[in-house]
């Protein structure tokens, strides 16, 4: 493979000499510093302003079940502890119904609960739902505000939602679907909200200048390719790779609920198809488990760049490539800047760490294996 930083006289693609003059540390490790800074500088600004107080009346049961309608009679109050939800049969559902009258759209729900019982008795289905009720211009629509998969002890927690502007009234709901478990709620919140206009136009101008900056570092790296693909699919990978990134950073920044699109998009799929292909989705989404920390989504980060960096060691050994490698490192601080520009969601350095952790810990162990294996078989051949 020739060396990528020998510097590129032929062609007529504007740029060619510059890229091939650069490494592709000097075109990548800067824009993994500038995705640090963006995702540093992101976190430590006041995203949000309170607009209201809590819009959940009654929120702890204070006074039993006053203000609240209740489909049938299966739930059990304890005014110390919060109320305690249990369905007695298969098809038995326990409904409590709370209207609200806000015409905010972005909301912050705050809650402690408790899960216990069979887990195997554990819905998907069963949780806290946030209600848009049907209107003359639009339908009625849900959005799960915690989902009870997990059996765990008493845990605080909070997650964002947004709905559609203009939504009147909303309800709340909390449902248990089947038998053999318990959930328990208390100190729920619901808090409407307001992006600051810090943040607002502070976020802008940063994933402005990360498009630019992306752009500017694909088509780079393409260009330094310029000598070693075929014209025609060197033009592809240029549109192919614009569409891309522009989907991926349309996706990350707007698509507040993937899982839910996957989900709605699979019930589509023949029921044969979907049966094969569901368990697959389920895990390499990894969905939200209440509002506990999914130890499955965390190690799904980690076990990620762990596979990836050995596919960039064995690009190292063998090819003497460390392109892979430099783009990997971008990707596990980029694909948390991109959560940072999203309202409702936050990019994390902790995930960063687990990124990089898992990155360096395939790399090196991969690196290591091969460089033995290597070794023995010099050795074995003389």
């Amino acid at each position: 493979m020739p060396d990528d930083r020998i510097a590129l006289t032929g062609g007529g693609v504007p740029g060619q000499r510059l890229s091939g003059r650069l490494g592709y540390a000097a075109i990548l490790l800067p824009f993994a510093l500038y995705c640090a800074v963006a995702l540093f500088w992101l976190g430590h600004i006041q995203r949000y302003e309170f607009v209201s107080g809590n819009l959940i009346s009654n929120a702890n049961f204070e006074q039993q079940l006053n203000h609240w309608q209740l489909e049938n009679n299966n739930a059990l109050v304890n005014a110390s502890s919060g109320i305690e939800l249990s369905a007695l049969d298969g098809s038995g559902r326990v409904g409590l119904s709370q209207t609200l009258d806000t015409r905010h759209t972005l909301f912050l729900f705050r809650a402690t609960l408790r899960a216990s019982g069979d887990q195997s008795a554990m819905k998907p289905i069963a949780g806290i739902y946030l209600h848009r009720a049907p209107s003359n211009e639009s339908r009625g629509l849900t959005f799960p505000l915690s989902r009870f998969k997990e059996a765990h002890d008493w845990f605080e927690g909070e997650s964002f939602v947004q709905i559609p502007s203009g939504s009147m009234p909303l309800s709340l709901s909390i449902h248990t679907f089947g038998d053999g478990y318990q959930i328990a709620v208390r100190d729920m919140a619901l808090i409407a909200l307001q992006v600051t206009p810090q943040f607002k136009w502070l976020s802008r101008v940063l994933y402005g200048l990360l498009v630019l900056f992306a752009v500017i570092a694909a088509y780079l790296v393409l260009l330094k390719l310029w000598h070693n693909l075929d014209r025609l699919l060197f033009w592809l990978l240029c549109v192919g790779a614009t569409a891309l990134m522009f989907a991926v950073l349309y996706f990350a920044t707007t698509t507040r609920d993937l899982a839910a699109f996957i989900h709605q998009l699979g019930l589509a799929l023949p029921q044969g198809a979907r049966l094969q292909i569901e368990p697959l989705v389920k895990f390499i989404l990894q969905e939200p488990m209440v509002f506990a920390t999914s130890i499955g989504a965390k190690l799904l980060h980690f076990g990620f760049f762990f596979i990836a960096g050995t596919v960039a060691a064995v690009c190292v050994v063998f090819a003497r490539a460390w392109f892979l490698f430099l783009v990997l490192v971008v990707l596990t601080i980029g694909t948390e800047t991109l959560q940072s520009f999203e309202v409702s969601r936050r990019g994390s350095f902790y995930d960063v760490g687990l990124n990089s952790s898992g990155l360096l810990a395939g790399f090196l162990m991969c690196l290591l294996v091969l460089v033995v294996v290597r070794h023995i078989g010099a050795r074995w051949r003389t």
